[in-house]
């Protein structure tokens, strides 16, 4: 991966290595790694600033999306067992509404979802102990400017989409008894965590949530289970809000992820910050999480969907959630998307698993 740099608020460019140097006003933020794909954004949020998007303002934004009448949200309550979590399947809204400061005017416009199956997602990004048990070779960059932590709890970075796929039907077949596999690979370069790069991937059934074992989860699967229930830009209620390109203060946001004001350079163990109400840790902030979809940059593409991102595709730019260590608070939020291409990898990119339960 090439290095990373971070945004300055005169808007030049500084080496990772000055990030100390820069003002207050900088993100001390390392770009993500699909330059074109995060200058969109960024545009975008500056376009969709609002007269509340001032520094350190708390800005309450009320979203007026109008569900069907028979959308509705199933009750939340944790319900999770060793690392896993079971989330019931129902109705909910993905996305973010106009007046969300930092919010992608182009590509969060509100949608309803509708996922018709339950299923288990991981309570915390997997870690280089759980990725090294699979049996795999822990490559987590250590030592670099911006870094990966290095004990058995941090995630296991470094990545490509591929790599999660791997490690999923490694996991599958690990499974008392062994779960089907749900991918199988085209033409691979590299072992898993080494930059295994593939021509594609394909699914073993007809869709990611028919198929029986461990996957990554869907992006509708991803932020539904990220607000357990809310519909604030994150999951412990309000945001301070403050210009793109900030690093800010916001005690919300902190008290539930590591971002660019409270994690320094590296990641940092999983489960050290409040869960949500299903029991999940981190998914805002430490690793930046790949996730199944395509990556196609104007929004959801419909006003209601059922068990969307269920087919892998074949185009190389896929969508990745959460944020990660680096990232200024806006980045952070729930309804927040970028994107990667597939075969990139480096520090603090990683994933959580799911799994469709019958």
């Amino acid at each position: 991966m090439d290095l990373r740099f971070f945004l300055c608020a005169a808007l030049i460019c500084c080496p990772m290595v000055a990030l100390l140097s820069c003002a207050e006003e900088s993100t001390s933020a390392p770009p993500p790694r699909d330059g074109g794909a995060d200058a969109r954004r960024a545009d975008e949020r500056d376009a969709s600033s609002d007269a509340g998007n001032e520094l350190g303002s708390v800005v309450l934004c009320t979203s007026t999306f109008v569900r069907s009448a028979d959308c509705t949200h199933p009750a939340v309550t944790k319900s999770c067992a060793g690392r896993w979590c079971r989330i019931p399947k129902g109705c909910s809204v993905m996305g973010s509404p106009p007046c969300e400061p930092g919010r992608g005017a182009l590509d969060e416009d509100e949608v309803q979802i509708r996922l018709t199956h339950d299923f288990e997602i991981s309570a915390h990004e997997t870690t280089q102990a759980e990725w090294q048990a699979a049996g795999f070779q822990n490559h987590a960059v250590i030592g670099a400017p911006f870094t990966d932590c290095g004990s058995p709890d941090c995630p296991a970075s470094n990545m490509t989409w591929f790599d999660a796929l791997a490690y999923a039907n490694r996991l599958s077949e690990l499974h008392e008894p062994a779960l089907p596999a749900c991918y199988r690979f085209v033409d691979c370069t590299g072992s898993p965590g080494d930059g295994r790069v593939c021509a594609r991937a394909e699914t073993t059934a007809p869709s990611v949530y028919e198929c029986a074992g461990y996957r990554l989860p869907t992006e509708a699967e991803w932020e539904y289970a990220a607000r357990a229930g809310t519909r604030t830009p994150i999951y412990s209620g309000p945001m301070v809000s403050h210009p793109f390109g900030h690093c800010a203060p916001d005690p919300n946001l902190a008290a539930v992820a590591w971002y660019c004001n409270n994690a320094g350079t590296t990641t940092h163990p999983v489960e050290k910050l409040l869960a949500n109400a299903w029991g999940l840790h981190d998914m805002m902030g430490n690793a930046e999480e790949w996730v199944t979809d395509v990556f196609r940059g104007l929004g959801y593409e419909a006003p209601s969907l059922i068990d969307p991102g269920g087919e892998l595709g074949t185009s190389t730019n896929r969508v990745t959630r959460g944020g990660i260590f680096g990232s200024s608070s806006e980045v952070c939020r729930a309804a927040s998307r970028a994107s990667e291409t597939w075969e990139v990898h480096g520090p603090g990119l990683g994933f959580r698993l799911a799994r469709t339960l019958p």
